[in-house]
């Protein structure tokens, strides 16, 4: 990512859920006939962090906001874990000849 010299502050921003997703959500609560405080009381959740989720100014990347967030299909459970990394010789050629 290209650093924005005109406002560095956005170079630090983390990228927040897709908008369609939140959307989404927030049509299968209305569907449900609930609330954002009513679902966040029966998940036992925070009904503040709940709508800030909803609103789309989280970036639920971790802790309660990514667990709200996977609780209502915003994003996915799965987190791709990176790559590992060999730390000696052998472990990189026995990968190499798998």
């Amino acid at each position: 990512m290209i650093a924005d010299v005109a406002n560095p502050a956005a170079a630090r921003t983390k990228p927040l859920p897709d908008p369609a997703r939140i959307t989404a959500a927030r049509i299968r609560l209305v569907e449900q006939g609930l609330t954002a405080v009513a679902w966040a009381k029966s998940h036992g959740e925070s009904p503040v962090l709940v709508s800030k989720v909803l609103s789309g100014t989280r970036s639920c990347v971790r802790g309660q906001s990514r667990r709200i967030a996977v609780k209502l299909g915003i994003v996915d459970s799965v987190v791709a874990a990176p790559a590992p990394v060999a730390r000696d010789r052998r472990i990189a050629s026995q990968r190499a000849s798998a």
